[in-house]
């Protein structure tokens, strides 16, 4: 009660939610008070080494290299809002074109084959009518 009090005496009006957060003058971002420079160095470097890494793994790998203890929602909203341009983690397709692994880059090549053979067989019943 003496919060909106003191709010009505300085401002004049009860401040919504965001003006009381912008009124703090503390560092704001995703995981501004958990991870370190070093931290996200880390988490972008397991990325691009493996990017089907389990939320779970991250945290542990983490901890073993900074000591820094955080959850895997933090990892998730790193991911999710940490960079200006975002992505969802759904799959568009079967084929993961964006991950470059000898595996699927044969799927991509057989799925290729595959289509290329059925365009072709569509395209000689065409002709042929």
């Amino acid at each position: 009660m003496t919060k909106i009090r003191d709010e009505l005496n300085e401002f004049g009006r009860v401040l919504r939610p965001e003006e009381i957060s912008l009124k703090k003058s503390v560092q704001r971002g995703v995981g501004i008070r958990s991870l370190t420079d070093v931290d996200v160095f880390i988490i972008v470097q397991m990325y691009a080494y493996d990017p089907s890494t389990t939320l779970r793994n991250y945290v542990k790998f983490l901890f073993l290299q900074t000591g820094t203890v955080v959850s895997m929602s933090t990892i998730s909203r790193f991911f999710v809002h940490g960079f200006p341009i975002q992505g969802s983690m759904c799959k568009p397709n079967l084929i993961p074109f964006d991950k470059f692994r000898p595996a699927n880059f044969e799927k991509a090549l057989i799925y290729m084959h595959i289509v290329s053979c059925i365009v072709l067989c569509w395209c000689i019943m065409l002709s042929a009518k």
